[in-house]
């Protein structure tokens, strides 16, 4: 059921949509064009945001691989973006083995892409654009099933987050 504060979600989620995998520089960015890059991915989404500290600890811990020259390539990039939608739901330790079993599965571009299309899948149905999600993708596994209660999760904390700002400002 849609109302007043519904509408207002949609209408900001509709505002976000994550680049293409082809669309995502591979020019190697330093660390903080990198951070700049990936924020700018997740302006209209409340809390969702990464540091260079984030992204040096990441490297420090093994779930990024460490830049080349100092600088941060494509699948730099598509592997934070990861990040920032999972640390949201999941811990460090859960989402080491969420990237070991998609590498076991997938390629990062596929698994991006997925990841892409599903949360633009799932906002759309949570946030009450459409009456039922589709199945995105052609192939099953744990990993892609992984992903999505992720994915769903996330969108679900992108809507009350957005639910509760949104309540925040109507009460000044």
């Amino acid at each position: 059921m849609r109302n007043e504060v519904t509408e207002k979600i949609a209408e900001k989620l509709e505002k976000f949509n994550l680049p293409a995998y082809e669309m995502i520089p591979d020019v190697g960015l330093y660390l903080e064009q990198t951070v700049q890059y990936i924020n700018d991915c997740f302006s209209h989404v409340p809390g969702m945001e990464i540091t260079g500290s984030m992204i040096s600890n990441y490297v420090k811990q093994g779930v990024v691989s460490k830049s080349i020259k100092k600088r941060y390539y494509r699948e730099h990039i598509v592997r934070l973006i990861f990040l920032v939608v999972a640390k949201s739901v999941l811990s460090l330790d859960n989402i080491r083995l969420m990237f070991q079993m998609h590498e076991e599965v997938y390629e990062d571009h596929v698994a991006y892409e997925y990841l892409r299309r599903e949360i633009a899948n799932v906002g759309a149905y949570v946030f009450g654009l459409k009456d039922e999600m589709e199945e995105i993708g052609v192939t099953q596994s744990a990993a892609k099933t992984v992903l999505r209660k992720t994915i769903i999760s996330f969108v679900h904390k992108i809507y009350v987050d957005m639910y509760l700002e949104i309540e925040r400002e109507r009460r000044g």
